[in-house]
C-alpha cells in the first residue's frame, strides 16, 4: 500500500522521480511500502507525509509479463503492429532500464474516477480519469478491473511510446503516440464495480 496524496501531499511518484533510486523503487514490487529498502539503506522519502487517502497497486505492467510477450512478438514478427522498439525492444531488460531517464521519462495523471464503462462494442473494461483540474482522460482498466470504482481516487504512471511506421495509424495519418501504462493505483475500498461485460465476446465472471 502506498501512503498516497491528497489536495496538500504530492504523490510518492512526484518524490521519487529525479531521485536516484526512481527508477528501481517505481517497478520493484513491494515498492511504495513505508520500510521497502532501497540498497542498503532505507528510503526517507517512503512515508514522510500523512495523507489521507492511501492507494494500492492494482496492476503493475513488470507483472504482466503476458502482455510484454504480445508486445514484443507483434513488434519483431508482424509489420504493421507493436510499437517503434526505441529506445530498446518493449519490455527488455534495457527498454526497463531506460525507464524514467530522458528517453523514457514517467508521466502521471492523477484524480477521480468519473465513469466506469465498457467501451469498444461493450467488451472492453475502460474508466474516465477526472483530474482535479477538471481534464478528463480515458484509460483502459488494467488488472482487477471490478476495483475500478467511480468516486475513487486514482492515479495512473506512464511512458509515451511510438507505434510503427507502418501501422495503421501512420497509414491513415494518426498520431503515432500510444500511451503505455506502467502502473495503476487505486484507493483501497471494498466497493467494486460490476464483472460482466455486456458486448460479445466480453468478460464474463464465472469465479
Amino acid at each position: 500500500m502506498w501512503p498516497q496524496w491528497t489536495n496538500e501531499c504530492p504523490s510518492v511518484a512526484d518524490r521519487l522521480i529525479g531521485t536516484p533510486e526512481s527508477r528501481l523503487r517505481l517497478f520493484v514490487p513491494g515498492a511504495g511500502r513505508k520500510s521497502a529498502p532501497v540498497g542498503n539503506r532505507q528510503n526517507p522519502l517512503l512515508g514522510a507525509y500523512a495523507c489521507h487517502v492511501d492507494l494500492i497497486t492494482v496492476y503493475d505492467l513488470h507483472e504482466d509479463t503476458r502482455h510484454i510477450e504480445l508486445v514484443q512478438a507483434a513488434t519483431l514478427n508482424r509489420p504493421g503492429f507493436g510499437v517503434q522498439p526505441v529506445p530498446a525492444l518493449f519490455g527488455s531488460k534495457e527498454w526497463w532500464s531506460a525507464i524514467g531517464s530522458p528517453q523514457l521519462p514517467i508521466h502521471r495523471v492523477a484524480g477521480t474516477i468519473s465513469k466506469v464503462f465498457w467501451g469498444s462494442m461493450g467488451d472492453w473494461p475502460e474508466f474516465i480519469l477526472r483530474s482535479d483540474d477538471g481534464t478528463e482522460t480515458t484509460w483502459t482498466r488494467q488488472g482487477d478491473y471490478t476495483r475500478y470504482v467511480e468516486g475513487l481516487r486514482v492515479e495512473v504512471q506512464y511512458v509515451v511510446q511510438l507505434f510503427k511506421e507502418d501501422s495503421s495509424f501512420a497509414r491513415t495519418g494518426q498520431p503515432l503516440e500510444h500511451n503505455v501504462i506502467l502502473r495503476v493505483l487505486v484507493e483501497e475500498s471494498e466497493r467494486r464495480s460490476g464483472s460482466d461485460a455486456p458486448g460479445p465476446g466480453g468478460i464474463t465472471d464465472d469465479r
